[in-house]
């Protein structure tokens, strides 16, 4: 294992705020399914599962400081803006003060498919580029999760068109 290029101070407090964006992201979107499980009692149980998911992808990334610290953690810049992160977050808040306005659950599940399909077309989950395998195998398994969201809120949204038709 061994380690990247060495980085700035001011690249290394980028990569160190990247990450706390990264984290504060999944609990935003964790916050939005809890209101989900709030609004549709039926489906708590649904919701709150992949909101706990979410949670849990929040503390995978933040133990990807032992790769900061180690220096074999490395953001691939062209593929990747920060700011796109912070809009993505600013909308999340805004999509949280609809959801305590009762959204339909049909437009909670299409709302929730979004989320997660952007998160896989953005490759957020391919942005880094270290040598540190345990990096490697926690931006694997936060794409696994997010592909896994993906079909179960494919499934559901499908249910949901045949109960309702």
């Amino acid at each position: 294992m061994g380690k990247v290029e060495e980085r700035s101070a001011e690249e290394n407090e980028g990569l160190v705020c990247l990450i706390a964006l990264l984290v504060r992201h999944e609990e935003a979107i964790a916050k939005l399914y809890k209101k989900f499980a709030e609004n549709f009692p039926d489906e708590r149980q649904f919701w709150l599962r992949i909101a706990s998911e979410e949670t849990k992808h929040a503390t995978w990334i933040r133990a990807l400081w032992f790769a900061i610290e180690a220096g074999t953690l490395s953001v691939n810049c062209q593929r990747f803006d920060p700011k796109s992160l912070q809009t993505s977050l600013d909308y999340l808040e805004v999509l949280l003060a609809e959801a305590s306005q009762k959204m339909s659950r049909k437009m909670a599940l299409s709302t929730a498919l979004q989320i997660e399909n952007s998160l896989i077309e953005k490759s957020l989950f391919e942005t880094y580029e270290g040598d540190d395998a345990k990096a490697r195998k926690v931006f694997q398994q936060l794409a696994n999760g997010a592909l896994s969201h993906i079909r179960r809120l494919e499934k559901a949204l499908r249910d949901r068109q045949a109960t309702s038709s």
